[in-house]
């Protein structure tokens, strides 16, 4: 990420109010988002947008978080944070295991996923 550029964020998920949701709050904290609605075009995004943080759901249709964050890991180092809608301690403890930088779970309270987001950047 470049000093003088706002960071960019990518949100993966499948429900489109959540998507607009933190889109809007990221936008007025000063971020660069961009969103997908589902695994594949995810994967798409993170290509052309580089994003610097993402945000992916573990839970959506035809490709699951899990095998997102996979393919994710494989084509970036950025770091992403999984966002579920049930503590599912053996899913949780997978998406670590497989490089996801943190776990939150839905419903979501935005100063929690603002702070683990501007932590993933200061690891960056």
């Amino acid at each position: 990420m470049q000093s003088n550029s706002p960071p960019k964020l990518l949100i993966i998920d499948d429900e489109k109010e959540y998507c607009s949701l933190m889109e809007d709050f990221f936008s007025e904290e000063g971020f660069s988002v961009e969103m997908a609605n589902s695994g594949v075009e995810g994967l798409s995004k993170v290509e052309t947008f580089q994003p610097d943080v993402i945000l992916l759901d573990k839970k959506m249709p035809m490709m699951g978080g899990v095998e997102c964050l996979k393919r994710i890991s494989a084509i970036t180092s950025s770091p992403v944070i999984i966002v579920s809608g049930a503590l599912d301690i053996k899913g949780r403890d997978e998406c670590l295991d497989l490089g996801a930088y943190a776990f939150i779970t839905k419903p979501i309270n935005l100063d929690e996923v603002l702070g683990k987001v501007n932590s993933a950047l200061k690891k960056e």
